[in-house]
């Protein structure tokens, strides 16, 4: 049984954020709040890679997390229309593949105490 919950608990993560997102879509609706929804979505993503990473959250690899924030605030504020980096082409990436950048929230999230 232990087992079960345990291989479970991504899922029901999954369904908790989806739950969650769509309450702020429909709490934050209209234009001042867009750039709200764009944060609160970014902080859920990285907070499910946080809590699918099981094992303890004592690591000393200071380099690491300061990149993994990096990228972060580079992706939220990309998100919001405050920088746009036309050489990397990150802009066009992000607003044609938004469900593969979610997904690498995610996997930074996790990554971030790996």
């Amino acid at each position: 049984m232990k087992q079960f919950i345990i291989s479970i608990k991504p899922l029901i993560i999954l369904l908790l954020t989806y739950v969650l997102y769509q309450i702020s879509d429909w709490l934050f609706n209209g234009q001042p709040y867009t750039m709200m929804v764009s944060l609160v979505t970014i902080a859920m993503f990285f907070s499910l890679g946080l809590m699918l990473h099981g094992g303890k959250r004592k690591n000393q690899d200071w380099v690491k997390k300061v990149l993994i924030s990096l990228l972060i605030i580079l992706i939220a504020f990309d998100r919001l229309g405050v920088i746009s980096i036309t050489w990397l082409s990150i802009s066009v990436f992000m607003n044609a593949y938004p469900s593969l950048i979610n997904g690498f929230i995610v996997y930074l999230g996790w990554l971030f105490f790996e």
